[in-house]
């Protein structure tokens, strides 16, 4: 849950700083993406069909889950069921589009207070 919570504040961040992902129409395009089919681009910060063009490739589970969180209301975030993706590709991927939008080397005390709480829920 703590997971999520972080990623959740990620993605509400981005949108109060003006550069909200969109993970569910193409940029170019602006069809509904086939989550088979896509990549993702970091510059644009939206999914791109395979018709209009490349990005990075990126999974369809990740980027299908993170457009779930980021339209969840905040009183449903304990509703939440992680992916059967890993915690890391999760965190690793908004934490590189944050670099990539803010141009910092981001150093996040908050990632280590996750990586401190996952730990201590895996020891239990």
């Amino acid at each position: 849950m703590n997971e999520i919570a972080f990623w959740y504040f990620i993605l509400k961040l981005t949108s109060f700083l003006g550069f909200r992902p969109e993970f569910s129409q193409c940029h170019k395009c602006h069809n509904t993406i086939n989550f088979n089919n896509f990549s993702f681009s970091f510059s644009n910060g939206s999914v791109i069909c395979a018709r209009c063009g490349t990005g990075e490739r990126t999974s369809g589970e990740l980027i299908k889950f993170l457009d779930y969180l980021q339209n969840t209301k905040y009183r449903e975030l304990n509703e939440v069921i992680l992916p059967g993706i890993s915690i890391n590709k999760i965190t690793v991927f908004l934490i590189e589009f944050l670099r990539y939008h803010t141009d910092q080397n981001l150093r996040l005390n908050g990632l280590q207070l996750v990586d401190n709480l996952t730990a201590n829920s895996l020891d239990k």
